[in-house]
């Protein structure tokens, strides 16, 4: 398999170019985070859709004891987008 760049959390970035993300091939969206509201999980959703982006998520998770909103698990996705990343890895 092979990579796919994704853009993680972009709701924590300030400005977003999503002409200039295509330009350095970005394949992929980061819509649903723990911090992402549902607003910013609707355009995030709909900026992937329009530009053809891989839609993901995930809760961000980096270890160690204490576990409070971002579990492994607490942010779910439809199964479809978990397919649509896996096809995207696979050598054609």
């Amino acid at each position: 398999s092979r990579a796919v760049t994704v853009l993680a959390h972009p709701g924590l970035i300030k400005r977003i170019s999503v002409n200039e993300l295509l330009s350095l091939g970005i394949r992929g969206l980061e819509v649903y985070y723990p911090d992402h509201s549902r607003s910013e999980q609707r355009r995030f959703h709909q900026l992937a859709r329009e530009h053809k982006l891989i839609i993901t998520g995930g809760s961000d998770f980096h270890g160690g004891p204490q576990c409070k909103v971002s579990c492994p698990g607490y942010v779910s996705i439809n199964y479809h987008y978990l397919l649509k990343l896996r096809q995207a890895a696979q050598f054609k």
